[in-house]
């Protein structure tokens, strides 16, 4: 049996679980209800049973389209007993076209090569009731999660087995076989999976539990987190549910319709540990800055882990959460800027836990046209108001730390910043740095042509470690993903950091570990990402990073934070320039879109010194994403072009 699986029995031999919210129709009221890891894992034992009676087989794989915390765990856990890997498939939303997502999922059942999917609420009844139906036209065979349980035991499923009803043996499952195939969400319409193994899963899970100080004993997570994400299945319900740690969990409905909920089970059950993508940290605090103090009084104090991660984190919205958070109790240290994907299965470098957030501030030109991260002092705020300027001698030398700007104001350009991109009207970038490698993992920058670069030189980020895997499935088969040396290039462009703190920590984690591998060997180097290589625009040799562009159009009033698109576009002359696209609920008032698109003209040429090609203001919902939310640029530009002709 892998380590993984030994884990997850082992873990349901205590009383601690998780609670999850009961349904309610969608009002938003649920109660909870609360299922320890035991009973989660009696729960597995009837799927387990199910699953075999339908003839699931060590090597197969098994599709999951559900949305109920509390269907997934054991079902997840039952798939796995069985010996099959797991894919959580995008959900289909109100608004989607349901033939549009039968063949789409179709095409990428058949890359993964499943033989079947199973349905669990809210995607076995109501609107979604067509689903299935489809998706069986489509040739692929549905088992319904409630219909499963009631064949296997000769019982209803809402009442459990006859105490004989007998359970399968588990399959013998090695490290080497497939525990998740997760379908990555890219921007062109090629489906494809990165092949999760059994121990990359659990290189990945022991290495996060350390890097973020986890402890069963005391720890409970908080999650609305989606469960087709890999932040969310790997690491607010796989991790915690073989780990034996609480968890708290509702659905990412839940968490929109009243983003305050989510501070308020933080609160109301003692949250230590949660996570989210920067969008959510922006819009949690707004709320609280609206809410005004209204509402029942929050507690805050426990919670010392906050991962912000998934997108481009914005140093704004970083700093705004948790000034706004902190009359609360927020400890000023909770923020934990994260570096993962998928390929990583989950994590690749986090924030030390326990420390204050650490913004790299950069020059500007150096970045752009001799890929340098050359530190400069952070712009401070102008005695009376909120603009950012540039230090006077004297401050260089001696920083005022009160002269920040006010972190709860609406962010400016003199304020943005993000995993991607940081602004300042001084020709500076600030970037979050996002930690040390996790325990196991080694991060590197290369050159163009494959050289090793060393500090503050700007490259292509590799990583190599046990979580890293081997291979992707495609529609052309498999394909592998590590060099002769064991390197995966993520496509990131980024630096690392010397860092004598963590640098200190490592010497003391390597004495205890008295360990000569390199590839165990804490690195003494913080991780930090400026974009992606696909995504730069080049411009009179420069090199443009789109979030740059997008925070700029995104202070635009009128214009959607996190709804900006800067894509290359080719000038009728053949020249590589750039597009921006916008959302705004705005742009068909009278003379509106035509105000917008000249202040983002405007922002854009006086902050960076470029100008886009092509500004369009566009309606709510118009921007191509992916199903976690991130903006699909290359989709964007093939909308753009096709309005251009």
């Amino acid at each position: 049996m892998s380590a993984f699986l030994e884990a997850l029995a082992t873990a349901a031999a205590d009383e601690r679980g998780m609670v999850t919210t009961v349904p309610d129709g969608g009002s938003g009221g649920g109660d909870t209800r609360r299922h320890s890891w035991a009973q989660v894992r009696a729960e597995a034992d009837r799927l387990s049973a199910a699953l075999d009676g339908a003839g699931v087989r060590s090597g197969d794989a098994v599709a999951v389209l559900a949305g109920r915390p509390a269907d997934i765990a054991p079902l997840a856990q039952a798939i796995w007993r069985r010996g099959a890997s797991v894919t959580m498939l995008h959900q289909p939303t109100a608004r989607t076209d349901l033939a549009w997502f039968a063949e789409h999922t179709a095409g990428a059942l058949r890359v993964i090569g499943a033989r079947w999917v199973v349905l669990g609420a809210p995607f076995d009844t109501g609107p979604f009731s067509a689903a299935a139906a489809l998706l069986r036209d489509a040739g692929v065979q549905v088992l319904k999660l409630n219909e499963l349980t009631a064949e296997a035991t000769g019982s209803d499923p809402k009442e459990g087995p006859p105490a004989s009803s007998p359970v399968p043996a588990d399959a013998e499952v090695g490290e080497d076989a497939l525990a998740l195939l997760q379908l990555t969400s890219g921007s062109t319409a090629a489906p494809k999976a990165v092949r999760i193994t059994h121990g990359n899963l659990w290189a990945n899970i022991t290495a996060m539990r350390q890097a973020a100080g986890l402890d069963p004993a005391t720890d409970t997570m908080v999650s609305w987190l989606p469960l087709f994400h890999d932040l969310g299945m790997v690491g607010f319900l796989t991790l915690p549910m073989c780990l034996s740690i609480n968890l708290v969990v509702v659905t990412p409905s839940e968490f929109l319709r009243d983003p305050l909920l989510w501070l308020r089970l933080i609160s109301e059950h003692g949250g230590t540990c949660t996570a989210a993508p920067n969008f959510a940290y922006a819009v949690t605090a707004r709320a609280l800055r609206r809410a005004g103090g209204e509402g029942p009084p929050l507690d805050l104090s426990t919670l010392r882990f906050a991962l912000n991660g998934a997108e481009p984190i914005d140093v704004a919205a970083c700093r705004a959460f948790l000034a706004a958070d902190a009359p609360f109790g927020l400890p000023a240290t909770a923020m934990v800027p994260a570096y993962g994907m998928a390929e990583a299965v989950l994590g690749v470098s986090f924030h030390p836990w326990g420390t204050p957030l650490r913004i790299d501030t950069i020059d500007a030109d150096a970045l752009e046209n001799r890929r340098l991260a050359v530190p400069v002092p952070e712009p401070v705020a102008a005695p009376g108001t909120g603009a950012a300027t540039a230090p006077t001698a004297a401050q260089a030398a001696e920083p005022d730390p009160t002269a920040d700007p006010d972190p709860t104001a609406e962010p400016h350009a003199g304020q943005r910043g993000a995993g991607g991109a940081g602004v300042d009207a001084v020709g500076v970038r600030q970037f979050p740095t996002l930690g040390p490698p996790l325990p196991g993992m080694q991060v590197r920058a290369v050159g163009p042509d494959g050289e090793v670069l060393g500090d503050r030189q700007v490259g292509e980020l590799q990583i190599r470690g046990a979580s890293v895997t081997a291979g992707y499935l495609t529609v052309d088969g498999p394909v592998p993903t590590l060099d002769a040396d064991g390197w995966l290039a993520t496509g990131d462009l980024g630096y690392l950091i010397a860092d004598p703190a963590v640098a200190t920590d490592a010497a003391a984690a390597t004495d205890a570990a008295a360990t000569t591998d390199a590839a165990e060997t804490p690195d003494d180097r913080v991780v930090v990402v400026c974009g992606r290589v696909k995504d730069v625009i080049i411009m009179g040799g420069r090199n443009i990073y789109p979030t740059d562009i997008e925070r700029l159009a995104e202070q635009v009033p009128g214009v959607r934070a996190g709804n900006a698109a800067a894509v290359k576009w080719r000038t009728p002359h053949g020249r590589e320039s750039f597009a921006v696209l916008a959302e705004s609920r705005q742009h068909d008032e009278s003379g509106e879109a035509d105000r917008i698109a000249d202040g983002i003209r405007s922002a854009v040429t006086t902050e960076l010194g470029v100008r886009p090609a092509v500004v369009k203001v566009s309606p709510v919902g118009s921007l191509p994403k992916t199903p976690s939310g991130k903006i699909q640029r290359a989709a964007a530009a093939g909308l753009l072009a096709g309005d251009q002709r």
